[in-house]
């Protein structure tokens, strides 16, 4: 997954606040897979943009939760879950990438 910015999290957060945390994972894994599809292709992926959580998000079939302001208790929830999937990814990305290189 391409760097992460305080407006993928932001966005995946608003995402969270509809979905669950199988779907908000589901987009980073598809973000991540995005941004190899970029390197090798060098473009685009069809569907799940450049590599960010921001642009996987943008594509139709991922609607984001309106817009609600930082310190309602759902917005805080929202970004409490979302940066746990974040955490949760990115540790399983780490522990997949050990085993790689003990193979």
């Amino acid at each position: 997954m391409r760097a992460m910015h305080i407006d993928d999290v932001h966005m995946l957060a608003r995402f969270a606040a509809r979905n669950d945390e199988a779907a908000c994972f589901d987009i980073l894994t598809q973000a991540h897979c995005a941004d190899k599809y970029r390197k090798k292709f060098f473009r685009a992926h069809p569907r799940f943009g450049m590599g960010s959580i921001s642009s996987t998000l943008c594509h139709p079939l991922a609607p984001l939760a309106r817009l609600t302001w930082i310190s309602e208790p759902e917005t805080l929830a929202a970004f409490e879950r979302a940066l746990g999937v974040i955490a949760r990814f990115k540790s399983e990305l780490h522990h997949m990438n050990t085993q790689r290189r003990d193979l």
